[in-house]
């Protein structure tokens, strides 16, 4: 059976965002450093420009498009949780730990 676009969205959106939690962790373990380290950001940074150029450079996708989706994405959170965008730095970096969702020791979680 053919998945449908948002169920395509749900999968790509599950691996990026693990991806992006092995990245960081990989980080904080190079860098010894935690997640709020301007040296620990820089580093996520370059990474993220490094898969952006790689997409860029191998797909068939824009600076501008991949801009309108980040741009959806954003205004799709806000929908979902408004508050958020509300929030002073550190109590964002509160919210951005969830110690109810143990992702890490689930590995059935990002399995097909």
């Amino acid at each position: 059976m053919a998945k449908s676009a948002g169920d395509r969205i749900v999968e790509g959106l599950t691996e990026l965002l693990a991806g992006f939690s092995e990245l960081e962790e990989m980080l904080e373990d190079d860098y010894g450093a935690s997640s709020d380290d301007e040296e620990l950001s820089s580093a996520v940074v370059n990474e993220l420009v490094s898969a952006l150029d790689t997409v860029i450079d191998t797909e068939d996708y824009t600076p501008a498009y991949i801009a309108s989706v980040v741009s959806a994405l954003s205004e799709a959170l806000e929908d979902v949780a408004p508050d958020i965008f509300d929030m002073e730095e550190d109590e964002l970096e509160d919210e951005l730990i969830d110690d109810d969702l143990a992702y890490d020791d689930d590995e059935e979680y990002f399995d097909d």
